[in-house]
């Protein structure tokens, strides 16, 4: 009679995947509170906005670029993110793809070059294009791809739930992964109380016609807030790092959940606003992020990171570390 052995084989959880943040600002200078939310949670990386690609009269240029007033800490990696507005591919001629290419690789090694920033695993290009831009877009990505930066390096991109549910239409970029963004969903200058940084209705109907997507995806969640102005219910502007603490009366009433009236003219973070205009406040809740990273979790399967977006002290203490630990363990 033989022996089979038999294995105990351990059942412990895969660890959660690690955070990382989007750094937005033009000036590279993390105040402490930020610096410390870096090394939290094995938050080793930091996605910085290099510069913008903006269309200017028959061509494009270069728009706010980063300056760095601190050294990136020990350790940490960078990730180059440029931001392509979408007007510039739909009015470039497609000899002029390669110069682009070439121009973003470019001021990528060279920013980098000027600040010592030598640990890049990664680039990213961040478009949100459509059906009308995939061509020249992802042409535009292939040639970044093949450039002497990328070498040994990844090329990701941000993607948006429509181009992820339209993926037949708006197309799957040829990239190494992408970035969810699980934010500004739409509706921005709809009157009404909807929020548009993040609905978990919108979020479960996009996924509910969404395939398993066929590239590596990390998730981004919204780490902000603003205030969507409107004069007469149509839509005025924005007005960033709003929050409850900022429509007290006796200057604001709240007419409905999350929308307020002036009652009286006013400045709001810079923004004059004149008596009866109305302000949506827009502030995800911890709560809202942990409905839709359930949702999300059910679709995709072990992501590499949750990134949030953005780093800033303003928002890092309102959802707290564990808070934001405790929405990182659903991708287990």
């Amino acid at each position: 009679m033989s022996l089979i052995p038999v294995f105990l084989v351990s059942c412990g959880k895969t660890p959660p995947p690690p955070q990382a943040f989007y750094y937005w600002r033009t000036v590279y200078k993390p105040d402490t509170t930020e610096q410390q939310a870096l090394t939290e949670n094995g938050a080793g990386r930091l996605y910085i906005r290099y510069f913008d690609v903006v269309a200017s009269g028959d061509g494009y240029k270069p728009e706010a670029t980063v300056f760095f007033r601190d050294s990136l800490p020990e350790g940490i990696e960078a990730i180059p993110v440029v931001f392509i507005v979408n007007d510039v591919l739909k009015t470039m001629p497609e000899d002029s793809i390669g110069g682009l290419a070439e121009k973003i690789c470019s001021r990528i090694g060279q920013i980098n070059r000027q600040h010592n920033i030598s640990n890049v695993p990664e680039i990213q290009l961040d478009c949100d294009w459509n059906g009308s831009t995939k061509d020249k877009y992802f042409r535009l990505l292939r040639l970044v791809k093949d450039s002497p930066l990328l070498n040994g390096r990844q090329l990701s991109v941000t993607l948006r739930l429509h181009q992820w549910r339209y993926s037949k239409t708006t197309g799957v970029p040829p990239v190494d992964k992408v970035c969810l963004m699980c934010y500004n969903m739409g509706h921005l200058t709809t009157y009404g109380n909807r929020n548009s940084i993040l609905d978990t209705e919108e979020t479960r109907a996009y996924l509910n016609h969404a395939g398993i997507y066929p590239v590596p995806m990390d998730i981004a969640f919204p780490l902000f807030s603003w205030g969507v102005c409107f004069s007469n219910r149509q839509y005025k502007g924005l007005i960033n790092k709003l929050s409850k603490t900022d429509l007290t009366e006796p200057f604001f009433t709240e007419i409905a959940p999350d929308m307020y009236r002036a009652d009286s003219a006013t400045v709001l973070r810079g923004a004059y606003i004149r008596k009866g205009e109305h302000i949506r406040l827009e502030e995800p809740s911890v709560a809202d992020i942990r409905k839709a990273a359930k949702i999300l979790s059910a679709k995709v399967k072990n992501p590499e990171y949750i990134v949030w977006y953005h780093l800033d002290s303003l928002y890092l203490q309102k959802i707290q570390t564990d808070e934001r630990s405790k929405i990182a363990d659903l991708f287990r």
